[in-house]
């Protein structure tokens, strides 16, 4: 069974990671200008939207973009690694794996299900981004376990749709 969301990084809480990480001086000056007053427009049948004001998520296809993501979530994947179990390979524990900026929690156990979610949803509160509810859900592969199929998640008051197929963030379906 494995669960996806999908983050959106606040700028002013990446700047301030990348600043404890020692990034400071002019070299945090540039990363700060990258990130303020970025704006954007939309394009629809040859006319542009009045520009739109961007202070959240990475650059769509910038060199620092995966560097600067994972800087940000980094602290929430340690987190779940040395916390919980997920499924097994011999003697390797993998509670989650990650693409781009997909998550997927990965475990046996309802429970433990559960609080990963709610792990996820902590991490998400403190560091004050949000997590896009219609790109998460619950996916269960084969499964002996019924109280696993019967089981029903929250993220935090939401309950958690269980699907057959999820898209990735390749657009590609994930079928069970």
């Amino acid at each position: 069974m494995h669960k996806r969301h999908l983050m959106i990084v606040p700028h002013n809480s990446l700047l301030r990671k990348l600043y404890l990480d020692g990034i400071q001086g002019n070299d945090w000056v540039l990363l700060k200008d990258m990130y303020t007053g970025l704006t954007s427009v939309v394009k629809w049948e040859n006319m542009l939207s009045s520009p739109i004001i961007i202070k959240q998520g990475v650059r769509q296809g910038g060199v620092l973009s995966t560097t600067h993501y994972k800087r940000f979530n980094n602290p929430l994947l340690l987190q779940i690694e040395n916390k919980f179990t997920g499924a097994t390979i011999g003697h390797i524990n993998i509670p989650q794996v990650t693409c781009a900026d997909d998550l997927a929690l990965i475990t046996h156990s309802a429970n433990e299900m559960q609080q990963m979610i709610n792990s996820v949803d902590d991490f998400a509160n403190r560091e004050r981004y949000r997590i896009n509810p219609t790109k998460s859900n619950i996916l269960i592969y084969k499964n002996s376990n019924s109280n696993i199929l019967q089981t029903q998640y929250h993220m935090l008051t939401k309950k958690l749709p269980k699907v057959n197929c999820a898209n990735t963030s390749r657009h590609q379906k994930d079928c069970r």
